[in-house]
């Protein structure tokens, strides 16, 4: 007897945190109000508002129906939400109590070991727990909106704002449309309609596949609003990783890099809070990402070595007149045919003072070879690699 009094406490403490919540949704908009029962009698039910006085009366205006809708929709989203939010509080009171019970059962299991209860009685109180626990499933399932009911209510509101903003737009002139207004929006807040809006929402679910963006946008993007200027084109980011990579001294004498980044560069020697800040997006880079960069550098390096052979051609077309910058190729060689020996020969002395690396690049063939590739930065990924729910 003791055993199964103990067991009855357990189940009744459990128990009594299931309670049924009721959806009101037309607390605000019942059949008394359409048939425009008088005030007095809707008193004390407590779904009576000033309002609802106003738009019953003799000679009820345009304005007085429009306040009808306001003022029932507000009412009805208000007693629909709280309702919605204690139910979410009770599912999880209710959860709490599930988990004491299971508590108790254990407590109550040691103390029928401790006093030799018997076979019979350890199989009702398994029975009994397996009961509580299985109604406990069922009361959330079935009255608590599920396990996800925050989202489900996420999806209630959602639909409230978008019949909200149907009704006050749609034309309130008659007591009856005004009524036809919040009726309307009182089912949104219906079991039935909560469950179609949930059933319809997973029907046209859109699946996202997993993203990523080429460093190149995420480079511009972020340098736009570093700089503080509308655009950016590839050519000028890899023009501003060169300049802070080598230094804007040498930048300077780079004729290429100040026609491309123009004001761009004047603002990255003259405000060192932007040099600073452009300097750091590139030094959080991934060494992927760098490793690109750096082989764009050897663009903007040819580039002012190119103008180097460019000036040294333009000094030596004063002395020689009919001297062509092919002819700067060969100048290890005997002279060309139409160029005086003495001449070529001073050409070739002026020639092996330049720099080993300008000497290297005449050589090699490259001063008309010169080209800016486009940069095959890598991709960063976007959030999860997973497919994912598409937000609206």
């Amino acid at each position: 007897m003791k055993h199964s009094s103990l067991l009855i406490c357990i189940l009744s403490l459990a128990l009594s945190a299931c309670t049924s919540h009721k959806l009101n949704q037309n607390k605000y908009i019942t059949e008394e109000h359409i048939r425009k029962v008088p005030e007095a009698e809707l008193a004390n039910r407590n779904t009576s508002y000033k309002a609802y006085k106003d738009a019953i009366k003799p000679g009820a205006t345009r304005e007085n129906f429009e306040d009808f809708v306001a003022e029932g929709i507000l009412l009805t989203r208000a007693n629909c939400l709280n309702t919605l939010h204690d139910i979410v509080y009770s599912n999880k009171n209710n959860r709490w109590v599930k988990d004491q019970f299971l508590i108790g059962t254990v407590l109550a299991s040691g103390l029928m070991a401790i006093n030799g209860a018997s076979a019979s009685s350890f199989e009702k109180l398994a029975l009994g727990t397996s009961f509580l626990v299985s109604s406990s499933e069922l009361y959330n399932n079935y009255y608590l909106l599920g396990p996800d009911a925050e989202g489900v209510i996420s999806l209630v509101e959602k639909a409230l704002n978008v019949q909200q903003k149907y009704a006050l737009n749609a034309p309130s002139d008659s007591f009856t449309k005004a009524a036809q207004l919040i009726l309307d929006y009182s089912y949104v807040c219906s079991s039935s309609k909560i469950d179609e809006l949930v059933k319809d929402s997973l029907r046209v679910a859109k699946i996202k596949s997993p993203t990523s963006e080429s460093y190149n946008i995420i480079l511009l993007d972020s340098l736009r609003e570093v700089l503080k200027v509308g655009s950016l084109t590839e050519k000028q980011l890899s023009a501003i990783y060169y300049v802070i990579e080598v230094g804007t001294t040498v930048a300077e004498g780079n004729n290429e890099v100040k026609r491309v980044l123009g004001e761009v560069l004047t603002a990255l020697k003259g405000e060192p809070d932007k040099f600073n800040s452009a300097q750091r997006l590139f030094l959080n880079l991934p060494n992927t990402v760098k490793d690109t960069l750096n082989e764009s550098v050897t663009y903007w390096r040819e580039e002012k070595l190119k103008q180097e052979v460019e000036a040294f051609f333009n000094k030596k077309k004063n002395d020689i007149s009919n001297l062509s910058l092919s002819d700067i190729k060969g100048i290890h060689g005997d002279a060309p045919q139409n160029i005086d020996d003495r001449k070529w020969a001073a050409a070739q002395t002026e020639f092996r003072n330049l720099s080993y690396e300008l000497i290297k690049f005449i050589e090699d063939d490259k001063f008309d070879k010169v080209k800016f590739k486009h940069l095959n930065l890598s991709r960063a990924d976007q959030g999860s690699n997973i497919v994912s729910i598409e937000n609206n």
